[in-house]
């Protein structure tokens, strides 16, 4: 909230001025850079302004600039930095104002961020920089378009004082982002660069003050004031002042009119110069009916001095009255009216089609004599035409009367089909026949047909859809004489397929479906049960294109209509479905006590969507006794009554759809025979609710300290006997007291239509006063002091008024008289904003600002502090009447309240928000938009960014004739705020903004996440759960039939912190996520993880499903405390996908062996946790490919091959296992991993000697050669590798070099044994082509194993 307000005093150029003798004393030494906004927006004439306030900025500093004292740089910014002059440049008071005046205006772009990191880097570097004070003059009249928070605070940080001004359409929370603290000390605004050096008085002494010094004015006489208007007339306003202090030169009298909002017409601003000893002025040539402002100014001979300000009305002029239509023809409109009373010297009278700029409206000028109607001719058939009458004054123009009316129609054509058209004509007495001509426009084929004189309409066949048509129909009297034409356009607009989808989407609910057809009207929805049921219907406009028809019963066929709504006609698109397919019923959730009082309890629960019923069993813990009751389906709450107090209950409620049932959910209760709430220290008062009429009770209040509890006091009432008092008001109370005014507010009554509050004095004065039915609470003001009141509150009900509600109240004493705000205004409003400025009360310590409808409504109030002189009223109702009230308060005595009227602007087409705006459809990387078209747009402008993203985004134009847009190239799993705007000639209306995030769809996945949560990664916890929400929101949707999520936290050990089947609602999902704990001690047990994982969430007891693919994904940031190889084997060979997410110092190395098919395309990585939000469309796409593999995961004999997130698969040939790519396993060797097995075709050659060869380097080496067949034995050739010759019928190994020491034919089993153990890298894939690869790093593998994998075919 701006804490200040600046009165719109100009003085122009014309007044013949000194200039203040303003000086900064005692300052010794500041640098001070002035960074002015050199941009486009500003404009050449514009930058004078800024020069010049600029100039006065410096000139009270001017004696002191030199090397060693006050120093100036300055910098003009837009698309770059350019420094005009350094703090070393200009040494002496006249060459720097000099060089100020000189400065060449830059034009661009307002890259303000960029402006601020400049002058931190170049100015006030703390290695070269002065230890003196530093002062920065932001100067602005934009939003910046790059970031200013962080190089603010940058300079900030550098111990620079930050002022920052703003002009114009500068964003005012930008600017209090950027000035030093308290923003409101050293941030200004000004709407306009004319009133730029009103701020000089404001800024300038802050700016000495800041450098050290002591700011001196000759401004220290008291100003003019007590401005009284002494006559006015319509053209002219007569007033006096009070005389200013001082040596007085003279005055300068300003008057200008008000805009209907208060706020002053600065183009209209009139001045003049008046001597010293005048009091008196008249203001002439004046607008009649118009609100002026009038300023009056002392002039001393060194400077300007104080001003006061008044405002008046001058009279209004009688205008015509009773402006009508007499008659309506096809080409003309006749008007009748009433003479104005006063003298005139004739009309003006202006009209054209509704909605034509004023620039091409006709107009006609009438005499004054005795005229007082006219006939419009020559207007255009079917027309609505609109119409203003203005009477002439001498000097000026009164308040014009205006009409609208509509010419007749002549020619109708309704569209049949899309082949033919209606025509429809008004018949003419005498008329024999009528000829009909028609054809393509433009065109020569045309058609003739002539009709009967009695006919008034007639169908035309065989016509192109998409076709502008011309019809001309002729009357034809006797003689074939012919009578004038009437002809008009058509064309038949091709229709477009309507298409009605139906699913289910609960037990009682069908999602509804359907195209949106652009020449359609809107739609219209019916249904009925079966086909003896009773039709319902529900309407939609043009834009809708789905609904949720709800409320229907389970298991039923339902026979559903969509009507197409065009002009004349409507098409039936019919569909039918059943409500529910076996799906199973939910249960209720929220199952709580919601209100109890001695042996009665009353139960809450969240209902289940399609719920017939609900069912209770309720148990007596004592005796064991069961009691069952059934409540109806739409019931969420149940009294249990004649409970025993002290003995406890076990109630379980289990919903019904049909003869299905759902879980039952229990709570267990235990009344008592009091209800107790606990309340916060600072409440005085407290309502008790749900209670029954005619109810004794009994009520105490004790104060609480820690767990110690007061004595209560007690007091017996009774509620009323009839509810809220025979339809009266309940809860009346008083919210606030003071010496002048009652606040009262109350609980709404059910079936009122308004309210009528009464007061009366003790005196007997009594007062009445009307308010709307939605009002509640009411203020009543100009109340004397001290004073008894009765208030009474009646229910009216119609015509019939209810029994009053009455409260007795006296006013607090009023010892001192607090005086009343001055100048109350209301400046021009911003939307739905409106800014409310007064001049404040010297001594007051807030203010109360309350506003409210004119025609009814609740009151608003707000209270601000005393040193506030302006507030903004937002969320305003457009085009609405308010009364807006400001009274001062000295501590809570109060003032007298000030009242000013102001009337919101109607939003006008095109400046009216979009409506409808909705996103149709989502899919990985595109959303397409849909909106209902605004009337009068020429185009909209629709923008779109990432969640969290501060750059301006990406931003498109589209067409008046779009209400539907596609937009792509958007990153999978990513939030996006898509914002549109109606565009006219008047610029760009409000913006609506819809969000959504981009989703994988076409499948369904098990996906459970690996979590380092230790307390020592609480820096990792939001850049995680933001990749976390990111890759699990890409999910469609969540539930036992869809995707499912699950998240282990480990460091030291595992935990679950949710299952894979705990979430069937993906925003609780997110919101669950974004809560992960991270307060685990410090370890890093990713194997342990791994197996627990495998253990507890891959089986159906935690979610999993066998027919849906699964992933598990960990996240890891340093080497693994444990082998994590093994268990994320045994992960992967239960057909689980292994992905891996790496950040700073995690062992890729590691993460690649552990992830399917030990693929760098599954590892994710980054070295700096701040930059994780780079791999959250990477995750998801990882993700969503994974998800497509179909249902079951893996075909018999073959395995599937996910690769990254292009989804894609690759089925082997039967027998066939993968190999260095991904392996799922070995059958024969149940206990071995399987990335330390591979299988080998039952047909393979496994050779029976081992001989020497030279490799290319000389070395010695063994090569398998001649190989036989194999029984699906295992071959684990260790270190060896494949390099044989597929042409020749072998396969060669070559063992690796520290296995070359044995030569000559051999057993390779035996040759094996000879050492301790070996290092055996991963197992090699049997292959139609040899492949020659390199191989990953070692794993231990007992030579016994070996041996039992080669024994079953001897070498």
């Amino acid at each position: 909230m701006w804490g200040w307000f600046l009165p719109a005093v100009v003085l122009l150029s014309s007044v013949n001025q000194a200039e203040t003798q303003s000086r900064c004393n005692n300052v010794q030494a500041a640098d001070v850079v002035f960074l002015v906004d050199g941009s486009s927006s500003i404009g050449r004439a514009n930058f004078l302004q800024v020069k010049a306030f600029m100039v006065a900025i410096v000139k009270p500093f001017a004696s002191y600039v030199g090397p060693s004292g006050i120093r100036f740089g300055a910098v003009q910014y837009s698309d770059t930095s350019r420094v005009e002059f350094t703090f070393t440049t200009y040494l002496n008071g006249t060459e720097l104002v000099s060089a100020i005046e000189n400065l060449n205006y830059k034009g661009g772009n307002t890259r303000t961020g960029a402006g601020l990191k400049f002058v931190a880097d170049n100015f006030f570097n703390p290695a070269t920089s002065r230890d003196v004070p530093k002062i920065t003059i932001l100067i602005t009249d934009g939003k910046s378009q790059d970031s200013v928070q962080e190089p603010a605070q940058r300079l900030r940080s550098q111990r620079v004082v930050v002022f920052a001004l703003g002009i114009k359409s500068a964003d005012r929370n930008e600017l209090e982002l950027i000035a030093s603290e308290p923003p409101k000390d050293y941030t200004s605004f000004v709407g306009d660069f004319r009133l730029l050096n009103t701020l000089l008085p404001r800024v300038g002494p802050r700016v000495c003050s800041s450098a050290g010094g002591v700011y001196a004015s000759d401004e220290a006489f008291s100003g003019p004031s007590n401005v009284q208007f002494l006559g006015q007339t319509s053209d002219s306003l007569r007033f006096r002042w009070s005389a200013a202090g001082g040596p007085v030169s003279g005055y300068v009298v300003q008057y200008t009119p008000l805009s209907g909002l208060g706020q002053p017409i600065t183009a209209e601003l009139h001045q003049e110069n008046v001597a010293a000893h005048q009091r008196t002025f008249t203001a002439r040539e004046l607008r009649s009916g118009t609100d002026y402002l009038v300023t009056v100014i002392s002039q001393y001979p060194n400077s300007v001095g104080e001003s006061t300000s008044a405002k008046q009305r001058t009279r209004s002029l009688p205008g015509a009255s009773s402006l009508r239509l007499v008659q309506a023809g096809f080409f003309s409109l006749s008007l009748a009216w009433e003479r104005p009373s006063s003298s005139f010297q004739g009309y003006r009278l202006t009209y054209g089609p509704r909605g034509q700029a004023a620039s091409r409206l006709q107009e006609i000028n009438l005499p004054a004599d005795s005229t007082t109607s006219t006939t419009l001719e020559g207007l255009l058939p079917d027309t609505e035409y609109a119409i203003s009458l203005y009477p002439l004054f001498a000097r000026n123009a009164s308040s014009p009367s205006t009409l609208t009316a509509r010419t007749l129609q002549q020619l109708a054509v309704d569209t049949e089909s899309e082949s033919s058209v209606r025509v429809r004509w008004r018949g003419a007495a005498g008329v024999r026949a009528y000829r009909l001509v028609w054809g393509p426009f433009p065109g020569r084929n045309v058609d003739t047909v002539e009709v009967v004189g009695s006919k008034e309409v007639h169908s035309l066949s065989n016509l192109q859809p998409d076709t502008e048509y011309i019809v001309t129909i002729i009357p034809l009297y006797h003689g074939d004489t012919e009578g004038p034409a009437a002809t008009g356009r058509f064309k038949i607009e091709r229709q477009e397929q309507q298409i009605l989808r139906a699913e289910p989407s609960s037990p009682s609910a069908v999602s509804l479906l359907w195209n949106l057809i652009q020449s359609s009207k809107g739609y219209r929805l019916e249904w009925r049960q079966g086909q003896g049921g009773s039709v319902q219907s529900q309407s939609f406009p043009k834009g809708t294109t789905r609904y949720l028809l709800s409320g229907l019963q389970p298991g039923t066929e339902y026979l559903i209509t969509l009507y197409t709504l065009y002009e004349g006609r409507e098409e039936a698109t019919p569909a039918s479905s059943s409500s529910a397919v076996d799906q199973p019923v939910g249960r209720v959730s929220n199952l709580r006590v919601v209100e109890y009082l001695g042996s009665t309890m009353r139960l809450g629960w969240t209902g289940v969507a399609g719920a017939t019923q609900y069912r209770f069993l309720i148990v007596n813990s004592d005796d064991g006794t069961e009691e069952s009751r059934s409540v109806p389906g739409n019931q969420t709450t149940l009294d249990l009554r004649d409970l025993t107090p002290g003995v406890s209950y076990g109630v379980s409620v289990t919903a019904l759809v049909g003869e299905r049932a759902g879980d039952p959910v229990t709570v267990y209760i235990k009344p008592d025979g009091e209800q107790s709430r606990l309340v916060g220290p600072e409440l005085s008062t407290f309502t008790i609710e749900g209670l029954q009429p005619d109810q004794p009770l009994v009520v105490g209040v004790a104060a609480m300290a820690d767990q110690r509890v007061g004595e209560a006091a007690t007091l017996s009432t009774r509620t009323n006997a009839n509810g809220n008092g025979n339809g009266g008001v309940s809860g009346l109370r008083v919210v606030d007291v003071s010496s002048q005014r009652i606040r009262i507010s109350w609980a709404p009554a059910s079936r009122a239509t308004g309210y009528r509050v009464v007061w009366r004095r003790d005196d007997g004065v009594e007062v009445t006063r009307s308010l709307a039915a939605n009002t509640t609470s009411f203020s009543i003001d100009g109340l004397q002091a001290d004073s008894a009141y009765r208030v009474s509150v009646y229910t009216l009900a119609g015509a019939r008024e209810g029994t009053p509600v009455s409260l007795s109240v006296r006013t607090e004493s009023d010892p001192l008289v607090v005086g009343t705000v001055t100048s109350l205004t209301v400046q021009e409003p911003h939307g739905e904003v409106i800014r409310v400025t007064w001049v404040g009360v010297q001594g007051a310590t807030s203010y109360r600002v309350s506003w409210r409808r004119e025609d009814g409504g609740e009151e608003s109030s707000r209270v601000v502090g005393g040193e506030v002189t302006s507030v903004d009223l937002d969320q305003l109702d457009p085009g609405a009447q308010y009364e807006v009230q400001v009274m001062a308060l000295v501590q809570n005595r109060e003032g007298s309240p000030v009242t000013v009227r102001v009337t919101t602007p109607v939003s006008q087409t095109p400046t009216q928000a979009v409506t409808g705006l909705r996103v149709a459809e989502v899919r990985e990387t595109s959303v397409v938009l849909g909106w209902i078209p605004v009337p009068g747009a020429t185009g909209y402008y629709l923008t779109w960014t990432r969640d969290r993203d501060t750059s301006p985004g990406q931003s498109i134009t589209l067409p008046a004739s779009s209400s539907s847009y596609p937009v792509t190239g958007l990153r999978l799993g990513q939030r996006y705020r898509f914002t549109l705007q109606a565009r006219s000639n008047r610029g760009l209306g409000p913006e609506r903004y819809v969000e959504e995030r981009t989703v994988c769809t076409g499948g369904r996945l098990d996906v459970v996440f690996l979590v380092p949560a230790s307390r020592d990664r609480a820096s990792l916890a939001v850049p995680l759960t933001a990749l976390l929400t990111s890759a699990a929101g890409s999910l469609t949707t969540i539930g036992a039939r869809d995707s499912q999520v699950g998240i282990v936290v480990y460091s030291s050990r595992p935990k679950v912190w949710f299952l894979l089947n705990r979430h069937t609602n993906k925003e609780a999902m997110l919101q669950e996520i974004l809560s992960t704990p991270f307060n685990e001690v410090s370890g890093n047990e990713i194997g342990q993880a791994l197996t627990f994982t495998n253990q507890f969430l891959l089986k159906s007891s935690g979610g999993r499903r066998s027919r849906v693919p699964g992933a598990v994904v960990i996240i890891s940031d340093s080497k693994s405390s444990d082998n994590i190889t093994v268990p994320a084997s045994i992960v992967r060979a239960s057909g689980v996908t292994v992905l891996a997410v790496g950040v700073g110092r995690a062992d890729l190395e590691e993460l690649r062996r552990a992830v399917t098919d030990q693929s760098p395309q599954n590892l994710l990585y980054t070295r700096d946790a701040s930059q994780l939000g780079a791999l959250h469309s990477d995750l998801a796409g990882l993700l969503c490919g994974i998800a497509r593999i179909p249902d079951g995961g893996r075909a018999s004999g073959a395995r599937r091959d996910v690769k990254g997130h292009q989804g894609g698969q690759r089925a082997r040939q039967e027998g066939v296992s993968r190999g260095l790519m991904g392996i799922q396993g070995c059958p024969d060797v149940p206990d071995l991993p399987e990335d330390l097995g591979c299988l080998v075709d039952r047909a393979s050659p496994v050779s029976e000697e081992i001989r020497g060869s030279e490799d290319s380097r000389g070395h010695r080496a063994q090569m398998v050669t001649r190989v036989k067949g194999a029984s699906r034995a295992q071959l684990c050739p260790g270190a060896v590798f494949r390099e044989g010759k597929e042409s020749q019928g072998s396969r060669e190994y070559r063992v690796p070099q520290a296995d070359r020491a044995a030569t000559g034919p051999r057993d390779l089993s035996a040759h094996l044994e000879t050492r301790d153990k070996m290092d055996v890298p991963e197992c090699l894939e049997h292959q139609a082509s040899p492949l020659r690869s390199t191989l990953p790093g070692p794993h231990l593998l007992p030579p016994p194993l070996l041996s039992s994998l080669l024994s079953s075919t001897p070498l």
